[in-house]
């Protein structure tokens, strides 16, 4: 089975799939090899269908869709958009493997 990983910003970090309390929307936070916390790659701001996910890759998450496309945890292509005041969240959908491995570790946990 898969275990994410991601390079960002010059560091190794691991993907730990979660949730929002709020609407059960997937979140994705990056985790460093020492355990600490390092970003959060998702944002809340709609309610979203199934496995799409709202990336928020402004100030110093910039590029943050990029590297998640790249580790294949999300698909390259761009399904939405959604504003929250200036920004706007890009809205993509996990890959196949990335549901697979959000499953086992709810399983799991």
């Amino acid at each position: 089975m898969a275990e994410f990983t991601i390079d960002y910003h010059g560091e190794t970090c691991d993907i730990i799939f979660s949730h929002y309390v709020e609407n059960d929307n997937v979140a994705i936070a990056l985790r460093t090899k020492e355990g600490f916390p390092f970003a959060t790659a998702t944002v809340n701001l709609i309610n979203l269908p199934g496995h799409q996910v709202a990336i928020k890759n402004w100030s110093e998450n910039e590029g943050m869709d990029e590297a998640l496309i790249e580790a294949g945890i999300i698909k390259k292509d761009r399904l939405d958009e959604t504003q929250s005041g200036f920004v706007v969240a890009p809205v993509y959908e996990l890959t196949e493997e990335a549901i697979a491995e959000k499953k086992r570790r709810a399983f799991n946990n």
